[in-house]
């Protein structure tokens, strides 16, 4: 994937490649599958019956890495996505708006399975979502200028709860290492372990 990005004109450029390493030649490219004043800085993801997904800033979009063939699209005119990255966990595909909403598809179909409106929270710069036992995990910062470590239900994008740590605010993303259930994240000027399994404390 490369992109470019005109400051005076403000208008950008997502274009798609595949390259077979193997014979050292070019596949596919995809030049002008999306013209919307676009732009992306994200790697693709593979996922499963060879199909990749592509993020930029107004879109998502699902090729077959065989043919280069549109499998499904997204678009969010005049929205966008956010700069967080979209997340791939069991099937489900999960994007984050500018605003507070989180979607959840179907990675082979692309069809919404859920959108959450109830977090009502900006996505915290430089985050990162991750998922553990059906459970989405992201940070987000409401009106009161604190950023909260959210737990969503990935089944229902149902709300289960929210913290912002001892220190009074979680920073940037997280990561989750799926074999302890152990999730680690920045809480102002230091670093935050919660073991998930005991998450969220009993009161």
């Amino acid at each position: 994937l490369t992109s470019g990005w005109n400051y005076e004109l403000v208008d950008g450029k997502v274009k798609a490649y595949c390259y077979n390493i193997t014979k050292r030649e070019m596949v596919w490219e995809k030049k002008g599958f999306t013209n919307d004043k676009d732009a992306s800085k994200h790697a693709p993801i593979i996922i499963e019956n060879n199909k990749v997904i592509f993020q930029s800033m107004r879109a998502i979009h699902c090729m077959d890495i065989a043919s280069g063939e549109l499998v499904w699209q997204h678009e969010f005119m005049p929205n966008s996505i956010s700069m967080t990255p979209l997340l791939y966990y069991n099937g489900k595909l999960f994007s984050r708006m500018q605003g507070s909403e989180v979607y959840c598809y179907d990675a082979q179909s692309g069809q919404v399975l859920w959108s959450n409106v109830s977090i009502q929270a900006y996505p915290a710069p430089g985050g990162r979502m991750d998922a553990y036992q059906d459970k989405l995990y992201l940070t987000a910062s409401p009106d009161d200028g604190y950023v909260y470590l959210y737990c969503v239900s990935i089944n229902t994008g149902e709300l289960l709860w929210q913290d912002k740590g001892p220190a009074g605010e979680i920073q940037g993303g997280l990561i989750i290492d799926q074999q302890t259930g152990y999730l680690y994240c920045n809480s102002d000027w230091s670093i935050m372990c919660i073991d998930l399994n005991k998450s969220p404390k009993k009161t």
